[in-house]
């Protein structure tokens, strides 16, 4: 598919560690603040049903945790040991992408304090944050000097020859880039390890073009690059034709015995088993029709601008409202030809699915459940508010923040944002000192924040006083001091009326952070002036300021449609028809790609994870302030959402 972006150089250089939202259910404790019915708040708790989110994958450097603890330590020290902890705490958020929270502890620490090890590891730190800056002969310049320098320590060779390999990646040299790579394995001091090299050697030569294939076999020496290379042009050439792949494969077996390949290579190829026809199951004519429809236009006007002759043929299945019809769509789908399944769109109808179906076809779930089927090739891929209040409590621990209050709305979707943010917050170590639950429809929340602020002990107080001294009294109740931040979940239309109340009794200087919902995707800058100065979390195709957002619009434009910029299900639609090449082989390990609706990663239990944007509203606009997206953002000329209002 000409138009497909093959997975991006950034994600080739990125190995990233993931944190995953496993949608297993586990206790939690009840939210600390628990306002009475007489202040019109609901008392219910968050519920049992509370979300986790757990490492996966974890680099070596250690957990965002183990950074906290090292962060925690290092206010403590001074000299040496102050330095190492600051090195080590930097090494794990470059690790976990978390780009300027490394570069800002690089520049406070002093290399000259560091044993001969941990200096090799400030070093690289800093060749690896020059190569996301796109200065890639200083980079390749301080790799050189750290590998000439003598240096004996295995983990730090291994890591310096794989920031030469994404070095060689990023000025296209991809023959070199193999070679490090393997040259690196030899370095490895875990199985795990070994094969997260060769995860990463397959998608580099996944990304390539037979020609720059063929480029390659030519100008390595290295028998073992070799191998690789004719693996992937031999899956390549030998498409659709088994019994030609069988002999070739058979040949390529006698001539590289032992050869690691085929595990890493077999099938991983969007050319190797491409779909041909895809279904797409949703509920068209249920009240989620305007959902399904918008979804619908963003999928369909991707295939329409795929000018691929190999582009697959795409059938619409409607489900209705009857989230229990799904398994008979399915199975009718499978029955009339189709090789890919998209859909369900909804949480009940994938559950059903998935509770009723033996999945035969890769398929791309859009929506949550508790119980993907092991060892098949099914995943999901939805907007999950849970997993975006898990990325609001690490951005905020990331943004240095231990102390928060929470408001949300009554209702279930309230209670799972709640209780995904709470989870993640307690692993963090962070303290959610209260929480709150509002009612919907409700114009005065002064009651709610005043409670959970504890300003209404506070009146309490002053009252009985004033009856003691039986004088008026004249106080203003403070502020919390204590707090760092509040969270505040909400719609557009409560939080234009929450964000005022808050600043208004907690203070304009306690920062507010939320998640997207808060934010309708059209800019208007009067209706969003009272959001002026809370952060959120959202897509780039909302948020604007990523260059794969410009080139899939440019994309659109061209072949004749407007894309729908304000949709998050739109784009939804969009990245799921990216997705398809690289799940269609039945891919059951890692894809990272840089999609619109944020970065995507694909868990080991196939779930994604969709990594967001970050914004502040400005004179009522949203403004990013940090994509976290490296060098696959640039500004982004073309309007984010409709205009000004």
């Amino acid at each position: 598919m000409k138009f497909l972006p093959q997975p991006s150089h950034f994600f080739l250089i990125l190995w990233l560690a993931v944190i995953s939202i496993s949608l297993g259910a586990c206790g939690g404790g009840a939210p600390v603040v628990r306002p009475s019915d007489e202040a019109g708040v609901s008392t219910n708790p968050i519920g049992s049903d509370n979300r986790d989110i757990s490492a996966s994958r974890l680099p070596e450097s250690g957990s965002l945790e183990d950074a906290s603890r090292y962060l925690q330590q290092a206010e403590d020290a001074v000299g040496a040991e102050k330095q190492a902890l600051l090195t080590k705490a930097a090494r794990i958020f470059l690790d976990y992408g978390q780009y300027s929270q490394a570069q800002q502890l690089y520049q406070q620490i002093q290399p000259q304090q560091l044993d001969i090890n941990l200096a090799a590891r400030y070093q690289l730190i800093g060749a690896k944050l020059a190569l996301l800056a796109g200065k890639s002969a200083q980079a390749q310049s301080a790799v050189n000097r750290l590998l000439n320098s003598g240096i004996q320590d295995p983990d730090i060779l291994g890591d310096a020859l794989e920031l030469l390999a994404e070095n060689d990646i990023q000025l296209h040299n991809y023959a070199a880039a193999l070679d490090h790579f393997i040259e690196a394995e030899s370095y490895q001091d875990s199985d795990q390890a070994v094969e997260n090299l060769r995860y990463r050697i397959a998608r580099l030569l996944e990304s390539l073009r037979n020609s720059q294939l063929s480029s390659i076999a030519q100008r390595t020496h290295n028998a073992a690059s070799r191998a690789w290379v004719e693996l992937a042009l031999l899956y390549r050439e030998s498409a659709g034709q088994p019994e030609q792949l069988s002999q070739n494969l058979d040949s390529w077996r006698q001539q590289y015995p032992d050869h690691p390949g085929e595990q890493y290579l077999s099938g991983q190829f969007p050319g190797g088993k491409p779909a041909r026809q895809i279904a797409l199951l949703l509920p068209l004519s249920s009240r989620f029709g305007n959902a399904a429809n918008a979804f619908k236009s963003g999928f369909q006007q991707m295939r329409a601008a795929d000018a691929s002759p190999q582009a697959p043929s795409v059938r619409i299945y409607d489900i209705g409202g009857i989230p229990e019809l799904a398994s008979e769509v399915y199975q009718q789908a499978v029955n009339e030809g189709a090789d890919f399944v998209v859909g369900p769109l909804g949480k009940a109808a994938v559950q059903s699915l998935v509770d009723t179906t033996q999945f035969t076809v890769p398929t791309l779930l859009l929506g949550n459940t508790n119980s993907l089927p092991a060892g098949s090739a099914v995943y999901q891929f939805g907007l999950s508010p849970e997993q975006e209040a898990a990325q609001l409590a690490l951005h905020t621990w990331l943004d240095n923040k231990r102390t928060a209050l929470m408001l949300y709305p009554e209702g279930a979707w309230g209670q799972r944002a709640a209780a995904a943010f709470q989870n993640q917050w307690d692993q963090l170590g962070g303290a959610l000192l209260g929480s709150a639950a509002y009612r919907k429809g409700q114009s005065d929340y002064s009651a709610t924040i005043k409670h959970l602020l504890g300003m209404t002990q506070s009146e309490a107080r002053k009252a009985r006083i004033a009856r003691l001294l039986g004088v008026k009294l004249h106080f203003r109740p403070r502020n919390r001091a204590d707090v760092d931040y509040i969270v505040l979940f909400a719609k557009p239309s409560q939080a234009r009326l929450i964000k005022p109340q808050l600043d208004y009794y907690a203070g304009l200087r306690m920062p507010v952070y939320s998640i997207s919902s808060i934010y309708s995707g059209h800019r208007s800058k009067i209706r969003d002036a009272d959001l002026n100065k809370l952060i959120f979390g959202d897509m780039p195709w909302i948020l604007g300021g990523n260059r794969r957002v410009s080139e899939i619009r440019a994309m659109l434009q061209k072949a004749g449609y407007t894309p729908n910029q304000g949709n998050r299900l739109y784009a939804l639609g969009v990245d799921a028809y990216q997705l398809i090449p690289y799940l269609s082989g039945g891919l059951a390990q890692p894809v990272e790609m840089q999609g619109v609706t944020g970065r995507l990663q694909l868990q080991p239990d196939g779930r994604f994870q969709r990594w967001l944007a970050w914004a502040q509203f400005r004179h009522g606009v949203p403004q990013l302030i940090d994509s976290s997206f490296g060098d696959e953002s640039s500004p982004d000329t073309s309007t984010p959402a409709s205009q000004n209002q």
